[in-house]
């Protein structure tokens, strides 16, 4: 159960390292969006000017030629015609330069906004999965809050539903297993957990049922659930092996 929980911690910081690398990414990628249409609309704002100083140089040049005495009526209403022109475009383009302004401060405001939703949406995300694990681990706990019983039989069950690989002597000893009957004193030793490799005083015990059971080499190696305060303090139920010191016989 811990390794389990364990996992999905790891997965989670995965995910929430993913999560900020991917937000990275993004704030790059608008940061680079947002300088490219800056700079459009500077090179567009720039343009314009330009063309604004060239028609200003024109109307200086109309005028300079307006002044002249020696000019004919109509030739004089051309260069009116062609001043009044270029200030309707000079206004045109002070027209457009305004709105150029007010395209950018658009487009800063619409940035600003979008990486403000960006750093909300991932505040948001990271509290959910925050929440996730924390739910988790309650549950984790709340698992093992659970009674002694309860935990017997869980460990039973789990070590009944474990399959080992069979041998044909095993299989001929499988009807025989349920009735096999131990009583004795037994010398325990942890097999799993801190205390690994510790060896119990001897103590008695009347086993009435066998979980599982193997042969191995003339000698019968169990693997039980054994509740004892000698073994430790904490934990109800652990996995154990058992070295027989008693006798095994058949009911």
């Amino acid at each position: 159960m811990v390794m389990k929980n364990m996992m999905k911690m790891k997965k989670n910081k995965y995910m929430i390292t993913m999560m900020m690398v991917m937000m990275i990414i993004i704030m790059i990628k608008s940061t680079m969006m947002m300088l490219l249409m800056m700079m459009t609309i500077m090179m567009m704002v720039m343009l314009v000017l330009l063309l604004m100083i060239i028609m200003m140089m024109i109307l200086l040049l109309l005028m300079m030629m307006m002044k002249r005495r020696r000019m004919r009526k109509r030739k004089r209403m051309m260069l009116l015609l062609l001043m009044m022109m270029m200030m309707i475009m000079m206004m045109m383009m002070m027209m457009m330069m305004m709105m150029m302004m007010m395209m950018m401060m658009m487009m800063m405001m619409m940035m600003m906004m979008m990486m403000m939703m960006m750093m909300m949406m991932m505040m948001m995300m990271m509290m959910m999965m925050m929440m996730m694990t924390y739910r988790q681990t309650d549950r984790h706990t709340d698992r093992h809050k659970k009674t002694d019983r309860q935990t017997d039989r869980h460990e039973v069950r789990r070590i009944n539903s474990h399959s080992v690989r069979q041998t044909d002597e095993q299989k001929d000893l499988k009807h025989t297993q349920q009735l096999i009957h131990c009583s004795g004193t037994y010398k325990v030793v942890v097999a799993s957990g801190r205390e690994r490799g510790m060896v119990n005083s001897c103590c008695p015990l009347h086993l009435t049922t066998v979980p599982s059971q193997w042969h191995v080499n003339g000698h019968w190696h169990l693997e039980i659930p054994v509740h004892s305060a000698r073994i430790t303090a904490n934990t109800t139920a652990l996995h154990v092996d058992i070295v027989v010191c008693g006798v095994f016989y058949k009911k």
